[in-house]
């Protein structure tokens, strides 16, 4: 009995590597995304918008730090093939990061009084959107846990 075939030749890249969905991109953009708030809120002239997303100083210093291996992943998915362990290891801690995010926005729901719980909610919908789009499903785990 031979196994399904799952992918499709378009699925590789020229080195024969599986790539991953774009969702997976979308994913670690979300998973930056206290860097890239912190970056405009720097850029902007009055940033006080970003106390309203970030009201205690821990929490974005949580996102940042758990935004990190997203960062990272971005400078080892193309060393996947040569270096699968160093793949591995980023990917999770990018799971782990992304617990940690959720934890600490589910914190400050808890912390918010419910006239504010708006920011909680956006915060946490973000949260559950990068769950999703970094959920090791069958092609992540291919990429990044057993390679094809």
């Amino acid at each position: 009995m031979t196994r399904p075939r799952y992918w499709r030749e378009s699925d590789f890249n020229d080195h024969g590597l599986l790539t991953v969905p774009l969702l997976f991109w979308c994913g670690l953009l979300l998973q930056t995304r206290a860097w890239w708030l912190t970056g405009l809120a720097m850029a902007a002239e009055h940033g006080t918008w970003l106390e309203a997303l970030y009201p205690a100083t821990w929490l974005q210093v949580t996102g940042l730090t758990a935004g990190v291996p997203a960062l990272a992943m971005l400078f080892s998915y193309p060393l996947r093939g040569t270096m699968p362990g160093l793949a591995k290891g980023v990917f999770g801690a990018l799971l782990a990061g992304v617990v940690a995010m959720t934890v600490s926005d589910v914190a400050l729901m808890l912390s918010l009084t419910p006239e504010k719980w708006e920011t909680g909610w956006l915060m946490l919908c973000s949260d559950l959107a990068c769950v999703v789009a970094l959920l090791p499903d069958r092609r992540l785990r291919a990429v990044f846990i057993r390679p094809v």
